[in-house]
């Protein structure tokens, strides 16, 4: 299953870089089926996961991000997965597929 850095995707490079540096023991890995496959989206870890009815504000030129929203009084960036799939694409900052 090929895996997507979300970090990557999302910040600058020179962040990358200073995050590169890190060695990590486990990976957080959310899976995200559309049309039959299956990506992994690396996160830095997982704060909660709710089901919450939420109204998203716009937000207009960051790659793989849709907007926001106040989730149980958090602000809280909605992700536009299949722009951050598309971006990890076309940048080729896929992870190597694990055995």
């Amino acid at each position: 299953m090929p895996l997507v850095r979300v970090s990557e995707v999302l910040e600058s490079s020179h962040q990358q870089a200073l995050k590169k540096d890190k060695d990590q023991e486990h990976l957080h890995v959310i899976v995200y089926m559309h049309n039959g496959r299956s990506i992994g989206l690396v996160v830095d870890r997982i704060l909660d996961i709710v089901e919450e009815s939420f109204v998203t504000q716009a937000q207009t030129g960051r790659k793989g991000v849709s907007g926001s929203a106040v989730i149980q009084k958090r602000v809280t960036d909605i992700l536009d997965v299949p722009g951050l799939i598309a971006a990890a694409s076309s940048s080729h900052s896929y992870a190597a597929a694990l055995a």
